[in-house]
């Protein structure tokens, strides 16, 4: 598909507030009810509900802008913004009433007039300018361009998608053209002392936007046996008793991103924000038949696996689990240092890991502590020696290596990590800015588990990895100073939702 979707200009207040939002934006694009109008498994009947109300909105948000244009300069904005009334009209036309007859039928529910009294009462009100009302309406462009684009980039929808209208009205130009119309007006009309006001309209609006969205999740429905694929996901771990990583991390990651998890433990361990304790490895004998009862009766889309510190396990997961995409997160350290498999297994794990788990692999995702051991090289440093290391790891036979840069600090404030595509001979870089923080502990767990989770839902390997590692990043930045356990190594807030998220 092609990519209309471009952000709103550099510099402007219209990117600072999309940028400030980044949270309700992401709440909103990772809901259920939105995954599930991109992969296709909403329930129709919820998805009828949503369009209905929808289109009672829209005929609000057309009567905000209306206000919108008798606030502003005509001359300078008019014609941009009597167009964007009239591609409003279009959309409801088109996309709209392609799904719906009448949306009058039910008349507006709690969270559509919640929203539309917003609107209307910005526009309404005397004293307030044109700026203030413009930042209302904002995040309805902004947010719907965004989700359609990530709900699409990568992906062919198919002809028989049930929403594939939606999809392609919502990643398609006008809804971007849009939004930029807007963002232009506001960036030329805000005045000295508006920000405030204007912040807290944007605010409002993204709130609710999500609140929008949420309103439908009561009326998501039991679809018919069989009418819908839930993406499921295996993991094969290790128990962790503090929580932050292991099993519990990857459980917690694939919750917050609305994928089902089963699982398979490898070990337990006796662990907290110190360091590890002890470690006890599960039985060859129930290990094996956990994977047996899942795959015996679940479908399941992806198997992640993080600790496995044994390489008879190894083994074990290649005999049971070779035919499924593999998400291989090679533990062999934890976060704290402490070494996870033991020293005298070291070299068979390794030897197992290279023979028969890599050539199976979709995926890995080594740090570079991992990377070095594997490859049995020192001081892998740097974007080009990163690409050199991903290169060799990629000799073992996986579809793609992620090389994680969280462990290489030659440049103190951003952290790159490296995807190599072994089949095309392409790499793909990802820089986030970093940050300085304690509450690191399971960020590998998460990153592995968000890709299992993005490539169950349907999305290409590097969409995935941009995507879990944008998930990442905002879990990181959600959980700094948050103060779980006394030692420096804490753990990670997964949920915007939780009630740590707003401790501090």
């Amino acid at each position: 598909m092609r990519d209309f979707y471009q952000e709103p200009v550099p510099g402007g207040v219209s990117e600072r507030l999309w940028k400030e939002n980044q949270d309700l934006a992401r709440m909103s694009l990772h809901h259920p009810f939105v995954q599930g109008l991109g992969d296709g498994t909403l329930d129709s009947a919820a998805f009828q509900t949503y369009m209905a109300q929808d289109t009672l909105y829209l005929n609000g948000y057309i009567r905000t802008l209306s206000y919108c244009i008798a606030k502003s300069d005509v001359t300078a904005t008019g014609g941009d913004l009597l167009a964007l009334l009239d591609g409003v009209g279009d959309e409801l036309k088109a996309c709209h009433q392609h799904y719906i007859d009448n949306p009058d039928a039910t008349g507006p529910e709690a969270a559509c007039r919640k929203y539309v009294d917003f609107l209307l009462a910005i526009g309404q009100a005397a004293d307030l300018g044109p700026s203030v009302v413009i930042a209302a309406v904002i995040p309805c462009a902004r947010l719907y361009a965004w989700i359609g684009k990530e709900l699409t980039m990568g992906k062919e929808i198919s002809e028989d998608h049930p929403f594939r209208r939606w999809l392609l009205s919502y990643s398609d130009e006008p809804i971007n053209t849009s939004a930029k119309i807007l963002e232009s007006l506001l960036d030329k009309q805000i005045r000295p002392g508006e920000f405030g006001e204007v912040a807290q309209a944007y605010r409002r609006a993204m709130e609710l936007e999500y609140d929008f969205f949420d309103s439908f999740g009561g009326c998501l429905g039991r679809p018919s046996e069989g009418t819908m694929k839930i993406p499921t996901v295996l993991i094969v771990s290790g128990s962790d008793s503090g929580g932050g990583a292991g099993h519990q991390a990857d459980l917690k990651t694939l919750e917050a991103l609305g994928v089902y998890s089963t699982s398979a433990l490898t070990s337990i361990t006796a662990q907290n924000t110190k360091g590890v304790q002890q470690i006890q490895v599960v039985n060859e004998d129930i290990f094996a038949a956990q994977m047996n009862s899942v795959t015996s009766d679940f479908e399941v889309s992806v198997v992640k696996l993080g600790l496995v510190p044994t390489a008879r396990q190894l083994e074990i997961v290649g005999e049971k689990l070779a035919e499924l995409p593999m998400v291989v997160d090679p533990v062999l350290v934890a976060t704290s240092g402490d070494d996870l498999v033991a020293q005298k297994n070291a070299e068979d794990v390794l030897a197992m890991y290279k023979e028969r788990i890599f050539p199976r692999a979709t995926i890995i995702t080594p740090n570079v502590v991992e990377a070095e051991r594997i490859l049995g090289r020192k001081e892998i440093s740097g974007v080009y020696e990163a690409r050199a290391a991903a290169q060799a790891l990629a000799q073992y036979g996986s579809k793609y290596v992620l090389l994680k840069g969280g462990h290489d600090e030659t440049d103190p404030k951003a952290c790159r990590d490296v995807l190599y595509d072994r089949e095309k001979d392409e790499f793909y870089e990802f820089t986030n800015r970093r940050i300085a923080t304690i509450n690191t502990h399971g960020t590998g767990c998460t990153l592995a588990s968000a890709i299992s989770a993005f490539m169950a839902r349907g999305y290409p390997v590097p969409v995935a990895v941009e995507r879990a590692i944008g998930y990442l990043h905002e879990v990181i930045v959600r959980s700094c100073g948050v103060p779980l356990g006394q030692g420096t190594n804490r753990p990670l807030v997964h949920s915007a939702n939780s009630v740590w998220a707003n401790y501090v």
